[in-house]
C-alpha cells in the first residue's frame, strides 16, 4: 500500500500545497511547516473537521486576509499557522 508521503517524497525541499480530505490531512499535518486555513463565517453542520490548531502549542498564528464587507454574505478570514 503506497501512502501519500511516498508520492510527494520527490518534492523534498520544495513548497507544496495540500488540499485534503480528512485522511490526507491526518497523514501529512505533522510534516507541515506552515498551514494556511480559510475560516468561513457560516453555521453549516459538517461531519468532518480540520484539527483546531489554536489548541496546539506547536503553532504560531498570523492573520493574512479579512473579507468581511458590510452586507456581504461571504465573510471569511485567512490564517497562517507556522510551526514553532
Amino acid at each position: 500500500d503506497i501512502s501519500i508521503l511516498d508520492h510527494i517524497e520527490r518534492f523534498f525541499n520544495k513548497e507544496i500545497y495540500i488540499c485534503g480530505g480528512a485522511s490526507i490531512y491526518n497523514q501529512l499535518l505533522d510534516k507541515c511547516d506552515e498551514v494556511i486555513v480559510t475560516q468561513v463565517d457560516d453555521d453549516t453542520e459538517g461531519d468532518t473537521y480540520f484539527p483546531n490548531l489554536d489548541e496546539q502549542d506547536c503553532w504560531t498564528k498570523e492573520l493574512l486576509r479579512i473579507n468581511a464587507k458590510v452586507g456581504d454574505d461571504n465573510k471569511f478570514l485567512i490564517w497562517s499557522y507556522k510551526r514553532k
